[in-house]
């Protein structure tokens, strides 16, 4: 008897959700080829502490409401969180925690019967955002704290070659070698404003505590300093060939490498020198200052040059590998990521460095192009545009995942807003 009239609400429900004229257009017909009776396009994103879940809206009478599952640990079942009314499709859910992974499914509900739940989506909440450049696109990707999932994609930009993101402003610059033009992005996928006629800009830097930020162009001698919106401040004509800059964000000083005089420069943000070191300098490819130690790493064909803060030069790190690519600073250890490449052997390294010299090495890539430490959990995140991969690689040297869903990850930049 039970099995009888369960058949017979089954057959009322697929009444209510069929159209007699379409054949199996319903997506919540069980026996519809596409869906098999499944919620469509069910989606996952967080931000901070929160996960928000989205799915297609359900057009349909007869609908009572939709559940929400969710799982925390492997090895134990799903639980139901809430009920959503059936004229919404999103859900946020505030019960996370930073560092847990969370399984979410959900289901439809008519009347006795429940659809079968949409494919199960992981995600893991945290405090920061990556943004990555997709160089082959030209397309820039905000992605969720655990590089699954985008939250924005924006694009398409000329031949873009550098890319850095802005803290306080929730927003990323782009510069596109092609219109030698600066971008600037919103959280949100907005484009906002536009800084033209930069030709060959060789780096730049932003002032995290107010937007303003620093170009470098090598070819013609010039920093320049600019607003959050991109209007000019001022320029300084002093160093002849700026090919490198970062910043010491607290005390707001610039250091530069000049290509021409071989030196390391500290200048003020308004354009004084404070510090110059000696010509030590034979091919320069990258700097990076960190504050924990207050030291500045220098990248310089095959070895890495370490400077105090007066621009004095107090050890010198050499390693098995031909010239360096990018650096990588974690400002909780004091400890620098190298990318590396050996021409004797030509392969790539991803190497760990204390002042002391060497902690870790790995080589699981084809070409390594950018790198960044993630300050939440110290890890190292590494994009390889060969690969087509984003790496991410524990403080002790594990590779914990691999991220394959941006085609030709060029540069990537970690947002932080740590508690």
């Amino acid at each position: 008897m039970k099995s009888f009239l369960k058949i017979i609400v089954l057959s009322s429900i697929l009444v209510i959700l069929s159209c007699s004229d379409r054949e199996r257009n319903n997506p919540l017909d069980p026996k519809n080829p596409e869906t098999s009776g499944r919620i469509e396009n069910f989606s996952v994103l967080s931000f901070g502490k929160s996960v928000k879940l989205g799915w297609s809206y359900l057009d349909f009478r007869g609908i009572d409401s939709i559940s929400v599952y969710r799982l925390i640990a492997p090895g134990t079942i799903f639980t139901q969180i809430s009920t959503v009314q059936p004229g919404q499709n999103s859900f946020t859910d505030y019960n996370v925690e930073y560092g847990t992974s969370y399984d979410y499914y959900i289901t439809a509900h008519i009347k006795d019967y429940e659809t079968p739940p949409t494919d199960t989506l992981d995600i893991e909440p945290g405090p920061t955002y990556s943004w990555i450049l997709d160089y082959q696109s030209g397309t820039l990707h905000r992605m969720t704290h655990d590089l699954q999932y985008p939250i924005f994609s924006f694009g398409s930009f000329s031949y873009p070659i550098l890319m850095h993101s802005s803290v306080q402003e929730r927003a990323a610059w782009v510069y596109s070698d092609i219109s030698n033009s600066l971008y600037k992005i919103s959280e949100n996928g907005i484009y906002t404003h536009v800084v033209y006629n930069l030709d060959q800009v060789n780096d730049f830097v932003i002032d995290q505590r107010n937007g303003n930020f620093f170009t470098i162009q090598k070819s013609q001698g010039l920093i320049k300093k600019f607003d959050a919106s991109g209007t000019q401040l001022m320029e300084f004509n002093f160093i002849p060939k700026p090919c490198f800059i970062d910043m010491d964000q607290r005390r707001q000083d610039l250091w530069v490498v000049d290509e021409q005089s071989l030196s390391l420069f500290r200048i003020s943000s308004v354009g004084q020198i404070r510090r110059q070191s000696e010509p030590l300098f034979t091919d320069p490819s990258d700097i990076v200052y960190c504050e924990e130690n207050q030291v500045i790493w220098a990248a310089d064909a095959n070895r890495i040059l370490v400077f105090d803060l007066y621009a004095n030069h107090i050890n010198t790190i050499s390693g098995d590998f031909t010239w360096i690519r990018k650096l990588a600073c974690d400002q909780k250890t004091g400890s620098v990521w190298a990318i590396e490449y050996n021409s004797s052997n030509e392969k790539y390294n991803v190497t760990r460095y204390s002042e002391n010299g060497f902690l870790l090495s790995k080589n699981e890539f084809s070409h390594p192009v950018s790198i960044v430490v993630n300050e939440f959990d110290n890890s190292c995140l590494v994009c390889d545009d060969v690969q087509g991969k984003v790496f991410k690689i524990s403080e002790f040297g594990h590779i914990e995942k691999s991220f394959d869903n941006i085609a030709s990850p060029y540069q990537i930049e970690v947002e932080h807003h740590l508690e």
